[in-house]
């Protein structure tokens, strides 16, 4: 159940506004017996620990592309990699699954971001990438990567919104389905 601090009645029939129903979609809001509360979300690490809960999470927000269960384990297993997970109450709603190249490449490698469908278009996704350059910082990198779908522009205008630009477009880089990639990388100074 989330967190809930904030209150607003939602009357029963939407009123009219100059563009029509207005909608009771507030942004971070969620509908709690008729009344529409504010929900609160936090940012932590998870671990090999929580196994269970990423790979259902992964499942949810990619049901044709996603991860084995082994990469999973292995990949939360290495200590370049850090998984991010936005909660609300427990429950993954947002994610975004790095690889730390410092020493190596140096540059960090957005390897997941993910949203759960119910909280999507609030910004989280935003959050999650701000929230990642913020805590990489403090290791002293400066170079992000990371890439998404030709079809997914939902995405291409998060990395764009945080200050992302496109390094080049791969044919052929996905598979089930078969897509493009479009390659961001954020420089910072």
């Amino acid at each position: 159940m989330p967190i809930y601090n904030k209150r607003i009645y939602i009357p029963k029939y939407p009123r009219l506004g100059r563009g029509g129903i207005k909608s009771h979609k507030t942004r971070g809001y969620v509908p709690r017996n008729g009344i529409w509360e504010e929900k609160m979300t936090a940012i932590k690490e998870l671990g090999s620990e929580s196994l269970r809960q990423i790979i259902d999470f992964d499942k949810l927000c990619f049901p044709t592309d996603f991860w084995k269960e082994e990469d999973w384990k292995d990949l939360l297993a290495d200590k370049r990699s850090v998984y991010y997970a936005l909660t609300d109450n427990d429950n993954i709603v947002g994610d975004v699954f790095i690889y730390n190249w410092k020493g190596e490449n140096d540059y960090v490698k957005i390897m997941n971001i993910a949203v759960h469908p119910d909280y999507r278009k609030q910004g989280l996704a935003h959050k999650l990438l701000d929230h990642v350059t913020e805590e990489m910082k403090k290791q002293g990198m400066k170079r992000f990567c990371g890439e998404t779908r030709n079809s997914n522009e939902a995405m291409q205008k998060v990395f764009e919104d945080c200050g992302y630009v496109l390094n080049k477009i791969e044919d052929g880089y996905y598979k089930n389905p078969d897509e493009s990639a479009r390659k961001y990388v954020l420089q910072l100074r």
